[in-house]
C-alpha cells in the first residue's frame, strides 16, 4: 500500500489545473504548466527541524563563550595592568559579545565532524588552562591570573556537564538554556555596574528597582541598571534568534569521564597553588585582591594563619535582624514639647568642599552647633534616611523598607500633637509610611525645583501648632544643578551634555569639568540655604524651632578611582556637613565622630523626651571615638571607622561578621599599617581587628563589648 492511495496507483498532489487522480501514458501525472511535474511530497520526505536537544550544543557553547568574555572583562576592569592587551569599555564589550557568535557558527562549517569539534571545544580549552596555571605558578605569580584560570576552568566544566545532562533530553536542554541566559544577563549587568561604579552589584541594587520609589534614590546606579537590563534583553533575543535560525548544528559528544577527571585534578592543583602565589604578592596587591574579590572563594593564605588572628575572627553569636531593627522607646514630658523640628536634607553633600565654598553656611555655623566630623550611616540615600528617621542601623535595609514599618519616633511626635510633613521634589523617595509627603511639582530646571521646595517648606513651617518638617533638596545630586549666573568655576560640562553614560568614560578632563559643576552647585546652594534661614528668622520661626541642616551622604570625585556615591568606603562618600540651630543652643563645634544614628537622641533631648534603647547618643554630650557605616559598594559591607584606621567587614544575612581588611581612613596603607600585615605585625593586626569587631557587634546589638 502506498501512502495516499491504493496499491499500484492513487491520488497525487497535482499542479494547478491538473485533474486529480488522472494519469497519462505510463502512469505519469499530466501537467499543463510548462510541462513540469509536481512531485509527490509525503511526510517521509520533509526533513524534521532539529530538536532543542540537537541545537543545545551550539547554544551552550555560545553562552559559555559569552560568560568567559564577561569574566575576562571584569578582571580587566579590576586589574587593567595585567590585562592591558584586552578590549576596553564601553563599545568593544558589546562588539565582542556580538562577534563571539561567529566562532561557534563558523565551526559548524569548518569542522563538520564531531571529532574535530571535540578537539576544538572539548580538548583544547582544558589544555590551554593547564598551561596558564603552570605559567602563572612559575613565571607570572599573579592572583588575578589564578582567578582567571580557575574561573575559566569552572566554565568549561559547566559546559561539559550540561552537554551530558541535555543529551537526548529536550526538557533538560530547554531548562538549562534558560538558566544560562538569565545568569548571563545578570553577569553582564554586574560587569558594567562594576566598570562604572567600582562596586559589586548586590541584591539590594536589584531590589531597589522593586521597592516603592527607591528607584529614584539609586541615582546613576538606577539608570545604569535599567539601561543595561535593556541591552541584556536585546542580546538574549539576538542569541536565540541566531541559534534558532542557523541551519547547521554543532555536533559534539560530551567529554569522557577521564577528561572530566583530569580537569577536576587540574582545578584542584590550581586551588592549592594559591598559597604559593599569595606569598609572592606585595601586601597592597593582596589586599586589593581581598577587597575586590572577597566574595570569590579562596584559601586562607599562610601569612594570616596566626593564633591571635584566628582568635579575633572566631565565630561569635550571630547578629540578629530583630536586634538591629529594634527602634527606641520614648516617654513624653508633661507638658508636651511645642518647639518645631525642621530637618533640611541635602543630597550628595560633601563636607570638605562645603566648608571651602559656602561662606554663608560658615557664618550660620558660628551661631549654632557645628558637627565637624559627622558621617552618614550609608553612602546612599535610602539607608541613610532610615537612620535619620528610625534611629536604627540600616542593615538589610531593602527588607526593612519592604516590611513597611512605621517610625516609632514620628509616632511619638504625632501623639504629642505635632503635624508631620516631608516636602520634596519628585526625584526623592521617603520610605517612611507615617511621614506624609508633599511633592512639589517640577517646573523646568532642577535648580528651580530646589527653590520651590524651600518656599513650600516655609509655608508649612508658618502654620500654627508644633510641626515636624523634613525637607529634601535634590539640587546637589548628579548632574549637579545650578543657574547660569553661578557658573564661576569653568570649564564645565554643559547641561545638555551631562548623561549617565559619561560615567563609562570618566577621564581626567571630564572629571575636572564635572567637579566644577559640583562646585558651582554648592555656590548656588549656599545662597539658597542662607535665604531660607533668613526668611525663617524674619518670620520669627527660628526662635521657636530646632533646625538641622545635614547631608544624606557624601560624594567622590576620583578618590581611589571612585566617582559619585555608593561606590566605595572612602571617607568623602560619608563625611557630610551637619549644622544644628535652635533656642538655647550655645555656639560650639563638636570635634568627635557623630553619625545619623545620633540625630533622634539629640532631638529627643532638646525636646525633653526621654529616649532609651537607641544605638546613637546626644551629640551635645560629645562625639564618638568610632562609628559604624554601611558601604553599598558591596553586598553587606560594613565599615568600622576610627580616627587612625577603618576596618571593613561583611555581614551576610546569616549574621556572622567577617573581616575583609583594615586600612587608614582614606583607604590607603601607610607604613605603620603596612607593617601589621608582615609576619612580625600580625599580632597587632589581630588586636585591632578584635577591637573593631567587638565595637561593631556592640553597635549591632551583639553580645561582645568593645
Amino acid at each position: 500500500m502506498r501512502p495516499g492511495g491504493e496499491s499500484g496507483g492513487g491520488n497525487r498532489v497535482n499542479a494547478p489545473g491538473q485533474v486529480n487522480g488522472g494519469s497519462g501514458a505510463g502512469g505519469r501525472p499530466m501537467s499543463w504548466w510548462r510541462g513540469r511535474e509536481w512531485p509527490l511530497q509525503t511526510p517521509s520526505t520533509v526533513p524534521a527541524p532539529p530538536s532543542v536537544a540537537e541545537r543545545f550544543p551550539l547554544l551552550v557553547t555560545v553562552q559559555v563563550g559569552a560568560a568567559l568574555l564577561l569574566f575576562l572583562h571584569f578582571l580587566t576592569a579590576m586589574r587593567p595592568t595585567e590585562f592591558a592587551w584586552t578590549f576596553t569599555y564601553p563599545w568593544i564589550l558589546e562588539a565582542a559579545l556580538a562577534g563571539h557568535l561567529l566562532g561557534p557558527l563558523v565551526a559548524t562549517m569548518v569542522f563538520p565532524s564531531g571529532r574535530a569539534t571535540f578537539r576544538l571545544f572539548g580538548l583544547l580549552p582544558p589544555l590551554a588552562l593547564a598551561l596558564v596555571q603552570a605559567a602563572n605558578a612559575l613565571v607570572l605569580h599573579q592572583l588575578v591570573w589564578w582567578v582567571f584560570a580557575l574561573g575559566a576552568g569552572l566554565l568549561w566544566g559547566v559546559w561539559a556537564i550540561q552537554l551530558r545532562l541535555a543529551r537526548g533530553r529536550p526538557g533538560w536542554a530547554l531548562a538549562l538554556a534558560g538558566v544560562n541566559q538569565v545568569g548571563l544577563g545578570l553577569a553582564y549587568v554586574a560587569v558594567v555596574f562594576f566598570i562604572v561604579t567600582r562596586a559589586r552589584l548586590g541584591l539590594h541594587h536589584l531590589l531597589d528597582l522593586q521597592v516603592g520609589g527607591n528607584i529614584d534614590a539609586m541615582g546613576p546606579a538606577r539608570h545604569l541598571v535599567l539601561v543595561t537590563i535593556g541591552q541584556v534583553a536585546a542580546y538574549s533575543l539576538g542569541v536565540l534568534a541566531v541559534v534558532g535560525w542557523w541551519p547547521r548544528l554543532l555536533r559534539l559528544a560530551p567529554p569522557p569521564d577521564s577528561l572530566l577527571l583530569a580537569g577536576a585534578i587540574a582545578l584542584g592543583c590550581g586551588w592549592l597553588s594559591f598559597d604559593l602565589l599569595a606569598e609572592r604578592q606585595p601586601v597592597e596587591e593582596y589586599l586589593q585582591f581581598r577587597y575586590h574579590l572577597d566574595g570569590v572563594p579562596h584559601p586562607w593564605p599562610r601569612r594570616f594563619r596566626h593564633p591571635a588572628l584566628a582568635a579575633a575572627l572566631a565565630p561569635s553569636l550571630p547578629v540578629r535582624r530583630e536586634s538591629v531593627w529594634r527602634q527606641g522607646r520614648f516617654r513624653l514630658p508633661d507638658p508636651a514639647p511645642t518647639a518645631n523640628v525642621v530637618i533640611v536634607r541635602v543630597e550628595s553633600w560633601r563636607a570638605d568642599l562645603a566648608q571651602s565654598l559656602m561662606p554663608k553656611l560658615r557664618a550660620w555655623a558660628a551661631r549654632g552647633v557645628w558637627l565637624e566630623r559627622h558621617h552618614a550611616q550609608a553612602n546612599m540615600s535610602v539607608p541613610s534616611n532610615l537612620s535619620l528617621h528610625y534611629g536604627i542601623f540600616p542593615w538589610l535595609h531593602t527588607r526593612f523598607v519592604a516590611a513597611g514599618y512605621p517610625s516609632v519616633w514620628l509616632q511619638t511626635l504625632a501623639s504629642a500633637g505635632y503635624r508631620l510633613s516631608c516636602v520634596m521634589s519628585p526625584e526623592d523617595s521617603m520610605p517612611v509610611p507615617n511621614l506624609p509627603l508633599i511633592v512639589v511639582p517640577k517646573r523646568g530646571k532642577e535648580w528651580k525645583a530646589a527653590r520651590d521646595v524651600l518656599d513650600t517648606a516655609l509655608e508649612v513651617w508658618r502654620q500654627p501648632g508644633p510641626v515636624f518638617l523634613d525637607t529634601y533638596l535634590y539640587v546637589t545630586h548628579f548632574n549637579y544643578f545650578f543657574p547660569p549666573a553661578y557658573e564661576r568655576f569653568t570649564p564645565v560640562v554643559p547641561d545638555d551634555g551631562v548623561d549617565y553614560t559619561m560615567l563609562l568614560n570618566m577621564d581626567p578632563d571630564l572629571l575636572a569639568r564635572m567637579t566644577n559643576r559640583y562646585r558651582n552647585c554648592l555656590l548656588y546652594l549656599d545662597d539658597l540655604l542662607d535665604e531660607f534661614l533668613r526668611r525663617a528668622e524674619t518670620a520669627g520661626l527660628l526662635e521657636r524651632s530646632f533646625v538641622l541642616i545635614i547631608g544624606d551622604h557624601g560624594e567622590a570625585f576620583g578618590e581611589n578611582g571612585h566617582f559619585a556615591h555608593g561606590t566605595g568606603p572612602q571617607r568623602v562618600q560619608f563625611h557630610v556637613p551637619a549644622l544644628l540651630l535652635g533656642p538655647g543652643l550655645s555656639p560650639r563645634r563638636v570635634t568627635g565622630f557623630t553619625q545619623h544614628l545620633d540625630v533622634i537622641p539629640t532631638l529627643a533631648a532638646l525636646l525633653g523626651i526621654a529616649a532609651t534603647g537607641l544605638p546613637g547618643r546626644n551629640v551635645l554630650e560629645g562625639g564618638h571615638d568610632h562609628l559604624l557605616t554601611l558601604d553599598l559598594a558591596a553586598p553587606e559591607r560594613l565599615v568600622l571607622r576610627r580616627a587612625d584606621r577603618m576596618t571593613l567587614f561583611n555581614l551576610p544575612p546569616d549574621g556572622q561578621l567577617n573581616w575583609v581588611l583594615t586600612t587608614d581612613p582614606e583607604f590607603d596603607l601607610p607604613p605603620h599599617l603596612y607593617e601589621w600585615y608582615r609576619p612580625a605585625g600580625i599580632a597587632s593586626l589581630a588586636a585591632a581587628v578584635a577591637q573593631d569587631r567587638a565595637a561593631a557587634l556592640q553597635m549591632l546589638g551583639g553580645s561582645e563589648e568593645p
